[in-house]
């Protein structure tokens, strides 16, 4: 039996007129007063939880309202630093995204039968110290809406991309490999060369060295030698120099790893420096002994430390990492006591050195997956990483998940595990499918990986080349719910749809659910244009249909089998 999902005639014309709007930046603290009475409201909110990014809730407000402080010093963790409330009666919203990446407050009242929604900095007060496509930091962008969450959602998105994002060229963004779940830490010279020959032959075109390229020992932990930024001769007893000159004769980029902010209390920067320390008081901020930026040396220090490796190595790509919270209760500080506000004036400046001495270096923002990830990093760095947790269904509900809040050109996951049989709710092709919802990579034993593995990678990735383009200028229209990451028992589908020339693609996930056929009304179409449709092998004829006939009366999907997705094109006619 087919299942359908529909909107509204109302919703329709709305999602078409909003094609153009963007966001507005506004300072903090932002107050909006908006009609009704508050449990007249719902809201959306996203998990910022480490291994569980981008997991999305509904609820209804209650009437006391509702309130949450980020205190951990990461300004996605546990919730991400975004919210959408909408009236259940009208229809009517605002979505909020917060540019600051330290702690926040997110406040839903009632007020004589009507309803604030307010969001400041914790402390509040702290004043913007810098500004980035007229938005400013501390800051945030703000959009209303009607009717659909994605309404709000797209305004903000394509703020950040014409506003924030840079032009990173046509083959933005690339496949890359990256060595980290391969061996972890535990890599040499050898394992790098096979890896490096199996990805180029599939076809990627960027070779990431993660953590463990560093410190001393063959037995070195990647996390203990931080601070140590010299390449590890145990390991790599001929320096990178030799896997470098390996990576570009194969016609990929150099990427490498680093997690600058922080060093081991054994390292050599923190034994000579231990007033570098980023404390609040007498107390240390983390146990993975965080520098305090805010300090003009340390930033000095870390300039030095990036000039060199992107100098020495004429590397194309860094994934800076950061890995630890930052606890700061900062009800009765002040911008002049805040320890976190100044650190991170410290980053902004690094960030930007970085970006004006090496203006084609990409930036990847991580923190222990996306616990960093704001409007704030996004305007300095150039792609960020989703999640540390690359199970195939929780991929798949994350990358559906972080496109409400990010462009998906900048939303970077890697298929690590490819599913080997067709029962599973992700079969093998829809493993490497899921990541192709943003900027598509590949981690793992790929020395290992099967012929017939590497064969659907290779034709996954030729996919990605074909589509990146769509991929980079599309509104995404999410047209299901978010699958369960626990069972995965429904199928999920999102449109992305470019505005202007109406190219469009349609994702497709079987998501294990009972029925193996659906009827999906496609939002994000022009109904007085007609489109043709390119069906993947299994799915049928290719066909014409009308716009209008998609928006009112949808388009039937059969999968082959259960954990089937597919990738149709679609181009007007």
């Amino acid at each position: 039996m087919d299942k359908s999902f529909h909107e509204t005639a109302s919703q329709q014309a709305n999602a078409s007129t909003e094609a153009a709007r963007l966001a507005e930046p506004v300072t903090l603290p932002f107050e909006k007063e908006l009609h009704g009475s508050v449990v007249d409201y719902e809201m959306l909110t996203f998990s910022g939880d480490a291994m569980r990014e981008y997991l999305l809730k509904t609820r209804r407000i209650p009437a006391t309202g509702f309130r949450f402080v980020q205190k951990k010093g990461r300004s996605a963790t546990t919730l991400k630093p975004w919210v959408a409330v909408r009236n259940t009666k009208t229809g009517q919203g605002i979505a909020v995204l917060i540019a600051y990446s330290g702690n926040w407050v997110i406040e839903i009242k009632p007020l004589n039968g009507r309803t604030v929604l307010r969001v400041e900095t914790f402390p509040s007060g702290l004043k913007p110290f810098a500004e980035f496509g007229g938005m400013p930091i501390p800051g945030a962008l703000v959009a209303t809406f009607a009717d659909h969450w994605d309404d709000g959602s797209q305004a903000i998105v394509r703020f950040i991309r014409s506003k924030l994002l840079r032009d990173m060229g046509p083959d933005w963004p690339p496949v890359q490999y990256n060595t980290w779940y391969d061996a972890y830490e535990k890599i040499n010279d050898k394992q790098l060369f096979d890896a490096a020959r199996v990805a180029a032959g599939i076809g990627c075109e960027q070779f990431t060295i993660d953590a463990g390229w560093y410190g001393a020992g063959a037995k070195a932990d990647w996390s203990g030698e931080l601070g140590n930024w010299e390449v590890n001769l145990q390991r790599f007893p001929c320096g990178l120099e030799p896997i470098a000159k390996e990576v570009r004769r194969l016609g990929m980029k150099l990427g490498l790893w680093i997690e600058i902010e922080c060093a081991s209390p054994n390292s050599q920067v923190v034994m000579e420096h231990p007033e570098w320390i980023l404390k609040h008081g007498d107390r240390q901020l983390s146990d993975r002994t965080a520098l305090d930026f805010k300090n003009p040396d340390v930033v000095a220090w870390a300039k030095s430390v990036i000039d060199h490796l992107v100098t020495t190595y004429a590397l194309d790509y860094i994934k800076m990492d950061f890995n630890t919270d930052l606890p700061v209760d900062g009800e009765r500080l002040t911008p002049e006591t805040d320890p976190l506000y100044r650190h991170y004036r410290g980053l902004v400046e690094l960030l930007k050195h970085i970006r004006t001495s090496y203006p084609k270096l990409i930036v990847e923002n991580c923190s222990s997956g996306s616990l960093r990830q704001d409007a704030m990093t996004v305007a300095l760095t150039d792609t960020h990483w989703v999640s540390d947790n690359v199970d195939n269904p929780v991929n798949l509900a994350m990358n559906h998940g972080a496109t409400y809040l990010f462009p998906p050109e900048i939303c970077s996951h890697w298929t690590v595990s490819p599913t080997a049989h067709s029962e599973s709710p992700i079969d093998r092709e829809t493993s490497f499918t899921a990541n192709l919802l943003g900027h598509f990579g590949l981690s793992g034993k790929i020395c290992e990986w099967d012929a017939q593995t590497l064969k659907v990678a290779a034709e996954r990735i030729t996919l990605f080349k074909k589509i990146r383009e769509r991929i980079r200028n599309a509104d995404v229209f999410h047209l299901t719910p978010q699958i369960n990451v626990l069972e995965p028992c429904s199928m999920q589908a999102a449109l992305y749809a470019n505005p202007q020339s109406s190219e469009a693609l349609l994702f497709v996930f079987h998501g294990g659910d009972p029925s193996l056929g659906h009827t999906l009304v496609l939002r994000g179409v022009n109904p007085d244009r007609s489109y043709h449709l390119s069906m993947p092998e299994g799915y049928g004829a290719d066909q014409v249909v009308a716009g209008e006939e998609l928006l009112e009366k949808g388009l039937t999907i059969r999968f082959p089998h259960k954990g089937a997705s597919a990738v149709i094109i679609i181009d007007p006619q």
